[in-house]
């Protein structure tokens, strides 16, 4: 039955939308066969974003952003600990914006999240907004990276950090050549992010069940 499900969502998208790759789809989803793919970043990524969440040690009165948020499954967990923050996602994907907001439908009636569609490489903030900014698997699509680290610079606050989680090359299959999107060694994200004007970068070691690792900068 899923089977059936995914070709029925992929003919249908093809009369509305053209053909959309799967690789396209995972970049920026779409269409009906958008929603499952969001369906399955939830659970192939579900792990690291539990990871991922315990790195930011959030007390609950924080302006927090994702970028890449997708699904809204990190999303959620940020917006059930705030008491007086704020947390918000940006995605390129309409469908990715609905379906995390109808995730966590009650956090956004509630006030603690807002999420919107837009370009991490031009952020719809303020500067030294935000305490905190993370991004899960969401790096190797930015067409400009070092154009989205500047400005998750200039909208964090001078105490603030940023948290990215990613898979590095060494662990990509034939360390990332032939992939059709960008991937990073620890050491090549670190030199960039020091590029885009950071203060330091650490590495943080993933879980030993998964491939992932963080990389937390601070302004």
């Amino acid at each position: 039955m899923p089977d059936l499900i995914r070709r029925i969502a992929t003919a249908l998208d093809r009369i509305s939308l053209g053909n959309i790759s799967l690789d396209d789809q995972y970049r920026t989803p779409r269409g009906l066969m958008g929603l499952l793919v969001g369906q399955d970043m939830l659970r192939q990524h579900a792990p690291e974003i539990h990871w991922t969440f315990s790195l930011l040690k959030l007390c609950g009165t924080e302006q927090v952003l994702e970028i890449g948020s997708g699904p809204g499954l990190l999303l959620g967990k940020m917006a059930r600990e705030m008491k007086t923050g704020r947390v918000f996602g940006l995605d390129v994907s309409d469908s990715m914006v609905n379906l995390s907001r109808w995730r966590n439908l009650m956090q956004v009636l509630g006030g603690q999240l807002r999420v919107q569609e837009g370009d991490a490489a031009a952020l719809p903030y303020s500067a030294h907004q935000f305490d905190c900014i993370v991004s899960v698997h969401c790096l190797y699509f930015w067409q400009d990276p070092l154009r989205v680290l500047q400005e998750c610079l200039r909208v964090l606050k001078p105490e603030g950090k940023l948290v990215l989680t990613f898979m590095p090359k060494r662990r990509w299959p034939n360390g990332g050549v032939g992939s059709t999107c960008q991937v990073f060694s620890e050491e090549e994200l670190v030199e960039l992010i020091l590029q885009a004007g950071f203060s330091g970068a650490e590495v943080v070691s993933g879980e030993t069940h998964f491939r992932e690792c963080a990389v937390i900068a601070r302004p």
